[in-house]
Formats: structure tokens, C-alpha cells, sequence
């Protein structure tokens, strides 16, 4: 026989109504571990993510200078191919962190967030700290992806215009708009590939990209009054303002 859940939770939380104000307490407050395990993870993650940005710019730096010049200067073709391919793995790279954090760690934090907010209302002994924080700042799991969502559109966008400059060339593409003509493409030998990785990127992106907007986020998890007092409260927001 399948484990209910639900009414496993709902038995146990029967339980909590009647136990005292300081086993009660004690009960709540080791929540607060597991939530900071959690929190440190995921800052960890964020601090990798930012490095691996930094990392990606400047590698993709590194091939744009040797480009340009030098004793070490790349073949159009090679540097072409190399920066969409910094590109697309620092998108990968990127997208398996944000993976890691909200999928992984802030489902395990929602979790514990949400049993919070579950003995906060089974027991009037406590104070409804995670159920007032919920209710002022909703659920924000979508806003927290922005920290991944945005680079990758950089990266994407900054993928888009390496495919631009190797077919066409910006400094090309200037001196033919000054002259009000149309710039000559670069043989195709020199950007099939490039084509082939930024088509790859853009693929991804845009897969990614509409499947994180159905990652589960923390309601479903949460007592049905809170929620409906967040949307009560986001009516009458909506309603108030101009």
C-alpha cells in the first residue's frame, strides 16, 4: 500500500496542535538548520555561476584579441568556431547550475519552508514568521531564475552577434553602411560551423527557456488558506492601485 502523505502530515500536524509552547518551539526551530544548509548551497552555486561567467568572458576575450593581431593570431575560421563554442558551453555550464540551484536545493528548501508555515498555523504558540514572509513576498522562485535566466540571454545575444561578425564583419558592416551599400558575406567555409553551434545554442535556449516557466514552484506545497489569502491580498493590490 502506497504512503499517503497527505494524510500522514495531516495526523502528525493533529499531533503538533496539542503539544506545549516550548516542545512546540523546539520542534520549529530545528527547521532553521536545514533551511541554512540549503541557503549556503545555494550561494555557493550563485558564486560559481558568477565565476563562470567571468571565466567565459574572458576566454572569449582572449580569442578576440588573438584575432585582432599579434604573434599568436588565430585563422578567421578557428576563431570564429572557438568563440561560438566559449559561448554555448558557458551557457551549458550556466544552465546546469541554475539546475542544480532551483531545481535540486530550493525544492529541498521549499520543503522545509513549507512544514513552517504548516506548524505556524497548526500551532497558535507560534509566530507565523515563514507564513508573513510568504504573504509579503509571495512566491519567488521566478524572479530568483533571473540571476541565470539574464546572462544566458546575454550569452545568446553575444552568440548571435559572433555569428553576425563572422559572416559579414562589423567593421565591414560599418564601412558599407557609410558607403550606403550592402556588406559582402565571408566565404561560407569560414561560418557553416559557427552557424551549426549558434543554431545548437539557440535551440537550447529557447527549450530551456520554456521549460523552466513549468518548474514547480512553492505553492502546492503550502496550506490552501495561505495561498489563498496571498491571492486575497494580491486582489486587493491590484484593486487598489491606479
Amino acid at each position: 500500500m502506497p504512503l499517503d502523505m497527505t494524510s500522514l502530515l495531516n495526523n502528525r500536524l493533529t499531533a503538533f496542535k496539542s503539544l506545549t509552547s516550548a516542545e512546540a518551539a523546539a520542534i520549529y526551530s530545528q527547521l532553521r538548520t536545514y533551511e541554512s544548509d540549503y541557503d549556503k548551497a545555494q550561494s555557493t552555486l550563485r558564486t560559481i555561476a558568477s565565476a563562470w561567467i567571468l571565466a567565459a568572458i574572458g576566454a572569449v576575450g582572449l580569442v578576440i584579441q588573438s584575432e585582432a593581431g599579434g604573434a599568436n593570431k588565430l585563422d578567421p575560421f578557428v576563431a570564429a568556431s572557438l568563440r561560438q563554442a566559449l559561448l554555448l558551453i558557458a551557457a551549458l555550464g550556466l544552465s546546469s547550475l541554475w539546475f542544480l540551484d532551483l531545481r535540486v536545493y530550493q525544492r529541498l528548501l521549499h520543503a522545509v519552508f513549507s512544514l513552517g508555515c504548516h506548524l505556524e498555523l497548526a500551532n497558535d504558540n507560534l509566530l507565523p514568521i515563514r507564513s508573513r514572509a510568504y504573504l509579503l513576498n509571495y512566491d519567488i522562485t521566478y524572479r530568483l531564475g533571473w540571476f541565470y535566466r539574464a546572462p544566458l540571454l546575454v550569452l545568446l545575444c553575444a552568440a548571435i552577434v559572433s555569428l553576425y561578425h563572422s559572416i559579414f564583419g562589423l567593421h565591414q558592416t560599418v564601412l558599407a553602411l557609410s558607403n550606403c551599400s550592402v556588406p559582402a558575406p565571408a566565404p561560407a567555409s569560414e561560418w557553416v560551423l559557427p552557424l551549426l553551434i549558434a543554431a545548437f545554442h539557440v535551440f537550447f535556449f529557447v527549450r530551456l527557456r520554456r521549460q523552466s516557466d513549468d518548474w514547480p514552484s512553492l505553492d502546492p506545497l503550502l496550506p490552501a488558506d495561505l495561498v489563498e489569502a496571498r491571492k486575497a491580498m494580491q486582489q486587493a493590490t491590484s484593486a487598489s492601485t491606479p
